[in-house]
């Protein structure tokens, strides 16, 4: 039985807390927040941007509970620590509890900069503990599927491909510091990380990096970056959230084959489509199993089995980090660390 302390009970927190509660070798042993009602179980102030936004009161009788994220670290028995904190304090706190012997899970992306990220690394191999970053895309029913039609050559070769991911402005978070670009790094390295994590998992470091879109006082709330390899391949990948609050969330990607399109649109249905050029069109229903669960149950699965994950590394996260930060780089004109 795997010991669990989640940090942070924001929209994450919630969502990994519900995770490990279905997962019959994880054991949520304590949780932190500095928000009080939160650790007596009223999480009726949490919101996101996927769901119904409705939140019952949560029984937390067995948990322990604490106001600090040290204090958890320190006082409780948990093999694990999940970190759902704002991005930057991600660093502080990772490498906080890989020294102290626990294994981490952490939300992405994996720091505000690239020094961090490459400190949390340091840490993490001086530990020889688990670490995971949630770039729960990797595991989401559907992408995961096509990663297999890339891996086996279903299709032939991938030429060229589209992500797009949109929702409102994340005004629901806590002290609103989504939209407080130091803290967060905006739109682009909060919500468009996904697709750079998808482009990175079905294609490989990209070799050019183009970037337009929209800044709002040195935050980027729209980008359209286009991803060039030397073998030909092109992809593009757009993410915003400055759009009106009664706009729906929506994932998508095309993807053109040798032999197939392959399509899907989480707005339109919970289905990959795939066009085949002899003009067959197939059409796969999806389990709906959520990514973040699928992540959450490999993760305790390798920590239970004593080995690394191999899904997504410290490593992936850090390019994926890397490469966000060069597009918000370009797009605002300034130097990201």
């Amino acid at each position: 039985m795997v010991k669990v302390g989640i940090i942070g009970i924001g929209f994450m927190g919630k969502t990994h807390f519900e995770c490990y509660k279905t997962n019959s070798n994880a054991q949520i042993v304590a949780i932190a927040d500095i928000n009080e009602k939160k650790i007596t179980g009223d999480w009726s102030e949490i919101g996101g941007n996927i769901g119904d936004g409705k939140v019952k009161p949560v029984d937390l009788t067995g948990i322990k509970t604490f106001k600090t994220a040290d204090d958890l670290i320190n006082n409780s028995d948990a093999d694990l620590i999940d970190i759902c904190l704002p991005t930057h304090l991600h660093a502080e706190y990772a490498i906080k509890a890989l020294r102290s012997g626990k294994n981490v899970m952490c939300e992405k992306p994996i720091a505000r900069t690239s020094s961090d990220a490459q400190k949390i690394i340091t840490a993490w191999k001086k530990s020889k503990k688990k670490l995971m970053v949630g770039h729960c895309i990797r595991f989401w029913p559907g992408y995961d599927i096509v990663k297999e039609y890339i891996t086996n050559t279903t299709f032939g070769k991938p030429r060229f491909a589209i992500f797009r991911r949109v929702s409102t402005a994340p005004i629901w978070s806590w002290d609103n510091w989504l939209m407080d670009n130091n803290r967060s790094g905006g739109c682009a390295l909060d919500m468009h990380i996904h697709d750079i994590d998808a482009v990175t998992y079905f294609f490989g470091k990209p070799d050019t990096i183009l970037a337009n879109g929209v800044v709002t006082s040195n935050r980027v709330d729209h980008v359209m970056a286009t991803y060039k390899y030397d073998n030909g391949m092109i992809a593009l990948a757009e993410g915003k959230w400055e759009t009106p609050t009664c706009f729906p969330f929506n994932m998508a990607f095309w993807i053109t084959f040798d032999t197939a399109v392959v399509e899907f649109e989480s707005a339109k249905s919970n289905q990959l489509v795939i066009y085949h050029n002899d003009g067959k069109k197939e059409v796969i229903d999806l389990p709906g199993e959520t990514g973040w669960q699928r992540e959450i149950n490999y993760f305790i699965d390798c920590i239970t089995k004593d080995k690394q994950p191999g899904v997504v590394t410290p490593m992936d996260a850090k390019v994926n980090l890397d490469i966000a930060l060069k597009e918000i780089a370009i797009l605002t004109k300034t130097k990201q660390l």
